[in-house]
């Protein structure tokens, strides 16, 4: 069978990957990777990765942290997540205690 010269061309998997939290690009073997069933979900840092794991559930902020790294730049147009999550929870705590 005749494949063409396009077919044979070994394919190059992306080698950056997005930070779940501050949606930041790093190489694959620098960021924090935490395995949970199929997904490999990556980090920034451990404070990030638990941010992230302390808010993924709550009602308020699970539809912003299942977000695409796209969706979530132009949903916080400028925000950090951690001014977010002080916003939607402002007696819990304050942008400098994330």
């Amino acid at each position: 069978m005749f494949l063409p010269t396009s077919a044979n061309t070994p394919i190059v998997k992306n080698r950056n990957a997005y930070s779940h939290w501050c949606v930041q690009s790093k190489p694959k073997k620098k960021p924090l990777k935490i395995p949970d069933g199929p997904v490999d979900w990556y980090f920034c840092d451990e404070m990030h990765a638990e941010l992230w794991l302390g808010y993924r559930h709550k009602k308020e902020t699970h539809r912003l942290c299942r977000m695409l790294p796209r969706e979530r730049r132009k949903h916080l147009a400028g925000k950090t997540m951690e001014e977010e999550i002080s916003r939607l929870f402002p007696k819990a705590c304050a942008p400098s205690q994330l």
